[in-house]
């Protein structure tokens, strides 16, 4: 039949329809190949094509960024303080190179109560979309936190950390990535937090960091 004369709900809308953005009239949703099952019935998968995010997306980067000694957390991504927004980390990646060749143990951890005290400063935010506003605030530590808030490891991993004029390795983790959570933080309280647990790192260490996060 027509796509005019599909069968329509009893609101007089097509059956299995969708809105497409700046458009207020539904249209119906486009079906793949025909398949006929050994019972003679007819069915079709729907069409689906990758499209550009629609939620608002930031980023914030360090380069270079030299660790303190024996550091915790390092870079901290807080929830929002503003009321009804939910912040989700989508991704991390890390590299780091050092004076001399090693490797040790970065901890990704999802902490539920915040830091106190230590010395932190502001990271510059990058906008996807101009248009729209962040509202959460991530910092990198220049000195340790007083009091560490309570969290438990999301994961914990082994970095190898290149010599000064070699290329490093990069690490990246997704969150959120086909059926699984992306790392969600409700409130100012709840935090992201890249820690090192005290570890004294080789001399000469440096850091690249970049967070990717979504606000809704």
């Amino acid at each position: 039949m027509a796509i005019g004369n599909t069968m329509r709900d009893f609101g007089n809308l097509p059956m299995g329809c969708a809105l497409t953005p700046g458009d207020t009239i539904p249209q119906p949703i486009r079906g793949g190949k025909e398949y006929t099952d050994s019972q003679n019935n007819i069915t079709t998968n729907i069409a689906i094509s990758p499209e550009d995010g629609w939620k608002p997306t930031f980023s914030a980067t360090v380069t270079a960024n030299a660790a303190y000694a024996t550091p915790t957390d390092l870079l901290v991504l807080p929830g929002s303080a503003t009321a009804g927004k939910v912040v989700k980390l989508v991704r991390f990646d890390i590299a780091s190179v050092a004076t001399a060749a090693g490797i040790y143990t970065v901890h990704l951890i999802k902490r539920t109560t915040g830091n106190t005290g230590g010395t932190s400063a502001a990271m510059t935010i990058t906008k996807l979309d101009s248009n729209d506003t962040a509202t959460a605030a991530p910092v990198t530590y220049s000195v340790v936190p007083t009091t560490l808030g309570t969290g438990t490891d999301i994961t914990a991993v082994r970095l190898f950390q290149n010599t000064l004029t070699l290329q490093p390795e990069r690490l990246s983790f997704l969150f959120g990535n086909g059926p699984m959570e992306a790392l969600t933080l409700r409130g100012v309280a709840q935090a992201f937090a890249v820690n090192f647990n005290a570890v004294a790192l080789p001399a000469g260490s440096l850091f690249d960091m970049t967070i990717y996060w979504t606000e809704e």
